[in-house]
């Protein structure tokens, strides 16, 4: 039986390991390009430091480098990329198209991360004239760009400046002004050791910087000039040259900075080092990214330590003569892999683990005092550090990050509609467990009791007002009336609203004037605040309405409808939907730009049918479109939203069984296509417009709230993480775009959130976290453990402030107490004693209040590596066990004293006892429960653990050696153990109850270093590697009937084929992500959904396998990616099909973030591959949305 798969991202990685900023989209724009793995993201800061995405498209490619240039006289800045394709490619930002445009690309070498293939080092010359590319051995290539007689970008042929045996360390453009363009890279030739077998010429290896000069005239570089540099010597940052500065390069070396010129001039720094951090003979402080900030009379470089540290550079010079490097230390923020500073005065900190931070600058000038309070020189000469709180900087936003991701955990605890993510994200002190929900992240900005309410309006007092004026609540007898006056929510009675009806709508319309609409008639409220009433005929009373800029429609009983224009007084028609109706809903088309009046109008009846009349003076009361629904209607919508700058016409049609439909309407005929069904809820689906990132969106209330918006040219449809709503109407408020609305009896003020489709709560840990486990009788409760290398504990410390730790218990193993600090751990780090020193605890987390109950700290050098909860048979309580390694060694790895195994309960104070501690020859690296008993990895040998009766040990009962190296990980389903191997894939163990052994069943041919995996069913399991693969693997049939052969002997599982198992796994399916696999979890998303294969990467992506449900589903998705490759090839230049098969061919998967592409192209290619296809482009976009929608 073969198997398919559909690959989607959930969310995409969230790491950011390049970063560059410039004007990309404008000539006055500040903005951020960066690279997420094999992500290229476009950010803008905004005035007030609020980071926004305006981009973000996966290249299918490794992003190993990038920069930006701008041309000699150009205003806008191109994005130079380096990756894995062999290629140079160029890329620009096209605002009218929202999309990353390749301008050139350039093949120079074979694709993939070779050592000996340019792409992973990158410089641009600062003038805009050249780039060299430069491989990490031997190969250079430099390439000199250019303007054609259409003024586009051209590149020339590459000039090659090779040498063998040469490590290129880092390469960076020299500002030279306009004379020939210069390079510097930073060297070590190995030629020397490579002739050497006494190995004596290692320890005389010296690092040089070289000068490249590229003759733009004669179209050739030679290296000009070679500097001896420190042996440390490991990053290289461009000094502004020509007329505007001294020029040169900085080298960054262990615990300083020096300013090399070509001439060979040098000066030095002296760069500060904590006190409490342990540094080897030979090591020093290291600087781990940089940025440079021209002002307009001076040059500053940041540079941050591996610390986070963050210092400034200024140069003290006399012309073009540089007299000193003043180095001072500016503040500290977490590490980063790289900085961004801004003209506007903002930096952007991408960081190493956790969220990133923008900040804004509040000085750059020295401060003496504060350099006299945080640096001084110890008894040894050296110079030391003392960090503060900020100083300098503000911060003012925050990006979240989840990378690493440990572990996944998918369980409804909350027992909510859609099941939670429980997820172990971060390192070190930046740790914490992230509690993800389904849906997009809402900030609460008010709420407040206002009694049981029925409908929401916002309305502003003129088409010129900035933010709403008036909120309008209505009650079943009555309205209430808020004013937004002073920035606040007030009742008023300044309104001219009518307060003693219930009201059915609200609006402007017109000259500014305000409508209120309710059962026995219309309001109309001028400017001045005379009011004028219309009144329905007698023994009628109004149902519902509508109303746009310009037009208003009521509905009466009996099935009159009323149509009124702004213009005018009383009502220019009427009609009746037919005898024995009644109208339930209905909606106006917005006015379209350069309108005077919107055509159409949606009126649904008893019928269950909805009407689209046109509204026309010469096509009034014309039907255009009939759609028949399943049940009754209950709202209706009509707006636009852009795609591929049109503006597209949509209605929303909402039902009383909680059903969406969504409809495309002709703007021309009339005509309603590509209906579309989604299910929002269990309660009758309202409808109501939000404003959003400069745009409309339309948000869909049920028994969850939903929004649908339109990005990447593509319309999405997110849950909101919120509670359940009656009504809402969206409200600008402080300036930014919320939404007002009311939740039985609550009213509240909310801002949306586009982007992750997940909302968060995060409760900090201390440690690096290892493993999760629910309890099995308390799913509320979870079991973290946590821990890091080169680390002190907790309690050891004597500075230390960790999140959270008011509210929990803090054990050590003296039973003191924990002192706290001023410096949080998360944002200044922790001391580091040095290697194979290790702190480690167990924690207990109460997931219902988002508090650690416990919080267990190992000693004796301890460090948590493994965990279990189970039910031990024959006892009725619930045990936790953890394997611990004792003084582990990492680099290289070595085990002197081996682990052990603990075993704890929770006492009724929520308190971690321990029971019970087996001491294991080696580090027991995984643990699983297999039917009352403790399966143990230790080292390579499986082990049955089961727990005594009185005196409550851990006793053998069985073990073997079932794989070469080491058990990672171990996974059970029934009777069925499957153990991975940290390099030789997966082997399926069986257990034989009569004479209590293990046999090996069957193993991999393939050699995976195997990271995780999940058992799909009895004998099919999904992994993924180190490598960044997820495969799927089978066991033969034929051995499933054998292992239930009662005539089987135990000799036929002894027997060797291939030097393995007697049984070899089948290859189901191959799927190259492009980051490493942390986790693999077989789940299920949504209630009554399809169940689904969740991978987590250390990149922080979230990614899913998806089974398809029919043959024809297969055909049209694999014919739907092989025409996208075709027609939208990778930005990176990579082969896509090379890239999914980087070390195995992929293998039954479809690659949906390629399919989902397709919305972002013209329409052209879009009906190109549609007819290709056989198929129209709606049904193109609606297979797409119902594979995304099946999750």
């Amino acid at each position: 039986m073969s198997v398919f798969l559909y690959n989607t991202s959930l969310q995409r990685p969230s790491a950011i390991y390049q970063a560059i900023y410039g004007n990309f989209s404008e000539p006055k724009a500040q903005e951020i390009v960066v690279g997420r793995g094999k992500v290229l993201e476009l950010l803008r800061v905004d005035t007030a430091g609020k980071v926004s995405s305006i981009l973000q498209t996966e290249i299918f490619g490794i992003l190993r480098s990038i920069v930006p240039f701008r041309m000699p006289g150009g205003n806008r800045d191109y994005i130079v990329l380096g990756t894995d394709s062999g290629k140079i490619v160029i890329l620009e930002y096209d605002g009218n198209k929202n999309a990353f445009v390749k301008v050139q690309e350039e093949t120079f070498g074979r694709s993939g991360c070779r050592r000996v293939v340019p792409g992973q080092l990158l410089a641009a010359d600062p003038r805009g004239r050249a780039i060299l590319v430069s491989a990490l051995e031997k190969q250079k290539f430099a390439y000199i760009l250019n303007r054609d007689a259409m003024a586009r970008l051209t590149i020339s042929s590459p000039q090659e400046t090779h040498k063998s045996h040469v490590i290129t360390i880092d390469i960076v453009g020299v500002d030279v002004g306009y004379e020939h363009p210069q390079f510097a890279a930073l060297e070590m030739d190995y030629g020397p050791v490579d002739q050497d077998h006494t190995s004596q010429a290692l320890h005389n290896v010296q690092r040089k910087l070289v000068f490249y000069q590229l003759d733009l005239g004669l179209n050739n570089i030679i290296r000009v000039k070679e500097i001896p540099v420190p042996a440390s010597s490991h990053r290289l940052i461009s000094v502004l040259g020509g007329d505007d500065g001294p020029g040169g390069v900085l080298v960054c070396a262990n615990d300083c900075i020096i300013h090399v010129k070509d001439d060979g001039e040098q000066r030095s720094v002296p760069v500060p080092r904590r006190a409490d951090v342990e540094y080897g003979v030979d090591d020093g402080v290291l600087i781990v990214s940089h940025a440079s900030l021209r002002t307009k009379d001076d040059f500053l470089v940041f540079a941050q330590s591996e610390n986070g540290d963050l210092f400034k550079l200024r140069f003290i010079r006399d012309r073009a003569t540089v007299k000193e490097l003043k180095l001072t230390y500016y503040d500290t923020t977490p590490v980063s892999n790289a900085i961004a500073v801004l003209r506007t005065g903002f930096i952007f900190t991408a960081s190493e683990v956790g969220n990133h931070y923008c900040y804004q600058i509040t000085s750059v000038t020295d401060d003496e005092e504060d350099v006299r309070g945080t640096t001084y020189r110890r008894e040894d000469g050296k110079l030391c550090l003392r960090p503060r709180n900020l100083k300098n900087m503000i911060l003012v936003d925050e990006m979240r990050s989840m990378a690493p991701i440990w572990d996944v955990k998918v369980e409804n605890v909350f027992k909510e509609e859609t099941p939670q993510l429980f997820c172990l994200t971060g390192s070190g002190p930046r740790s914490a467990l992230r509690i993800l929900r389904q849906g997009l992240h809402v900030t609460n900005v008010a709420d407040t009791e206002i009694g049981e309410s029925l409908a929401i309006w916002s309305v502003k007092s003129s088409v010129k007002s900035e933010s709403e004026d008036y909120v309008v609540i209505s009650y079943s007898d009555r309205t209430t009336i808020l004013g937004t006056a002073g920035g606040s929510v007030e009742e008023t009675n300044t309104s001219a609203f009518l307060t003693s009806v219930r009201t059915l709508h609200v609006g402007l319309v017109g000259d500014d004037w305000r409508i209120q609409v309710h059962p026995d008639g219309l309001r109309r409220i001028k400017p001045d605040g005379r009011t004028k009433e219309w009144k329905p005929p007698m023994n009628k009373k109004i149902v519902c309405a509508a109303s746009n800029e310009k037009q208003i429609v009521l509905a009466v009983t009996g099935g009159d409808v009323y149509y009124f224009d702004a213009n005018t007084e009383n009502e220019v028609d009427k009609m009746n939907v037919g005898a024995g109706k009644e109208v339930v809903a209905m909606a106006l088309q917005p006015v379209p730009p350069n309108r005077e009046r919107a055509r159409f109008v949606a009126i649904a009846d008893s019928d269950n049918r909805v009407r689209l009349y046109g509204l026309d003076p010469a096509d009034l009361w014309r039907g255009f479109s009939v759609t028949p629904v399943p049940s009754r209607v209950s709202s209706i919508m009509i707006t636009s939203f852009a795609h591929h700058g049109d503006h597209m016409l949509t209605m929303f049609i909402g039902t009383q069984q909680g059903i969406m439909f969504r409809a495309a309407v002709d703007s021309t005929e009339g005509t309603i296509s590509d209906v579309r069904r989604k299910l929002l809820g269990t309660k009758p689906v309202k409808f109501a417009r939000l404003p959003l990132k400069g745009s409309k969106a339309v948000m869909g209330i049920s028994s969850r709230s939903w929004l649908m918006f339109s990005e990447d040219h593509q319309l999405k449809c997110l849950p909101l993480s919120f509670p359940t709503l009656e009504a809402a109407d969206g409200f600008v408020f402080g300036g930014s775009d919320s939404a007002v609305a009311i939740s039985k009896s609550t009213f509240y003020i909310f801002q949306v959130t586009p982007g992750d489709m997940f909302s968060e709560r995060v409760i900090p840990l201390r440690y690096t976290p290892r493993q999760s486990a629910f309890l099995p009788d308390a799913r509320q409760h979870m079991v973290v453990i946590e821990a890091d290398h080169n680390a002190v504990p907790f309690s050891q410390r004597p500075q230390s402030n960790e999140p959270g730790d008011d509210a929990m218990q803090v054990d050590d193993a003296n039973g003191g107490d924990s002192s706290h600090a001023a410096l949080p751990d998360a944002m200044f780090g922790t001391p580091h004693p040095g290697a194979g020193q290790w702190a480690s605890c167990v924690r207990l987390i109460d997931l219902a209040s988002y508090t650690t109950l416990h919080a267990l700290e190992l000693d004796n050098n301890e460090a948590a590596i493994s965990l279990c909860c189970l039910n031990f048979r024959d006892h009725n309580e619930t045990f936790i066990c953890v394997g611990t390694a004792k003084d582990l060694e990492l680099t290289p790895r070595r085990v002197s004293h081996g682990g052990y195994i603990h075993v704890y309960v929770v006492d009724a104070q929520h308190r971690l006892v321990l029971l019970h501690k087996k001491e294991v020859e080696e580090v027991p690296q995984s643990l699983s429960a297999y039917q009352g008993r403790l399966l143990a990895g230790v080292g390579s040998v499986l082990r049955i653990y089961d727990l005594g009766k009185r005196k409550k040990q851990l006793l053998r009962k069985c073990e073997a050696k079932v794989v070469p190296n080491q058990i990672v990980n171990i996974a059970v389903e029934g009777e069925r153990i499957t153990v991975a191997d940290v390099q030789e894939s997966i082997f399926f163990v069986r257990y034989n109850r009569a004479d209590n052994s293990l046999y090996v069943m069957a193993d991999d041919i393939v050699p995976r270093w195997v990271t995780s995996q999940a058992l799909l069913d009895y004998n099919t399991v999904a992994g993924g590697d180190k490598f960044g693969n997820v495969f799927v693997s089978r066991l033969p049939e034929r051995v499933s009937s054998l292992e239930d052969d009662p005539t089987g002997s135990r000799f036929q599982w002894e027997q060797q084929y291939l030097n393995g198992a007697p049984y070899k796994l089948e290859p189901v399916c191959n799927f190259y992500v492009g980051e490493t696999v942390t986790r693999v979890v077989k789940t299920t998303l949504t209630p009554g959904g399809s169940e689904v294969i969740l991978y987590a990467t250390v990149s922080g992506t979230l990614g899913l396998l998806l089974p398809f449900s029919s043959r024809e589903d297969v055909d049209l998705f694999t014919r739907l990616e092989m025409a996208m490759r075709t027609e939208a090839p990778p930005l990176s230049g990579r082969d896509h099909l090379a890239f999914r098969s980087y070390y195995f061919p992929v293998k039954s998967v479809v690659d949906g973030d390629l399919c989902e592409q397709f919305a972002m192209l013209s329409t052209d290619k879009q009906f190109k591959i549609a007819q290709d296809l056989e198929r129209e482009i709606p049904d193109v976009t609606k297979k797409i949305d119902d594979m995304r929608d099946s999750i």
